[in-house]
């Protein structure tokens, strides 16, 4: 009867271990795995990032573009009134 006791010990103590390390390695897979997602999100963000900021970039250059334009046309048109009225 102590024999069993002592082996019911170390059985639970066995058990315990095992409980922890496959716990552990459950764990281990589930964090490595959240990483990689969560880098792979990063990476998409960061490329989405670039592309919005090139394009603010452009619509920014063309805004100017067109002001510039415009403000050509009105001294043409300008131009072209005084002309006419002489």
């Amino acid at each position: 009867m102590l024999g069993f006791i002592f082996n019911r010990d170390k059985f639970t103590q066995k058990l315990a271990k095992q409980i922890v390390k496959e716990t552990d390695d459950v764990l281990q897979t589930h964090g490595d795995t959240s990483l990689k997602e969560f880098n792979e999100i990063k990476e998409i963000l960061a490329h989405l990032h670039d592309k919005i900021s090139n394009l603010e970039s452009r619509l920014s250059q063309k805004e100017l573009k067109d002001n510039t334009d415009y403000g050509h046309l009105q001294y043409k048109l300008g131009e072209l009134q005084s002309d006419l009225k002489k």
